[in-house]
């Protein structure tokens, strides 16, 4: 009987007390958050990080910028962006808005 209590606990305490993991740690190559500036003209956009709240600038690869989502994006807008990494540039690959 005590090891079928051990065993409970142990799965007890792994599922209800293991800590979530956010959104951005779970996507390494994206960013979720608000679009707090966005600059049609030099193709560069900049969220408010959803996980921590701190502004992130991204380029915007000549693909996304002949794209539906590119062309509608406001400021204010809680977006997903995928990006990719080019010496110390983000450059965003995919933008998805999120409502």
């Amino acid at each position: 009987m005590k090891p079928l209590l051990t065993v409970g606990v142990l799965i007890f305490s792994l599922l209800f007390c293991a800590v979530p993991a956010s959104a951005c740690s779970a996507l390494p190559d994206g960013h979720i958050g608000i679009v707090l500036e966005l600059d049609k003209v030099s193709k560069s956009l900049t969220i408010s990080d959803g996980e921590t709240g701190n502004p992130i600038t991204f380029s915007v690869e000549d693909t996304v910028l002949s794209t539906l989502e590119w062309a509608v994006l406001s400021v204010q807008q809680p977006i997903f962006v995928r990006y990719r990494v080019e010496g110390d540039q983000l450059i965003a690959t995919e933008i998805k808005r999120l409502n």
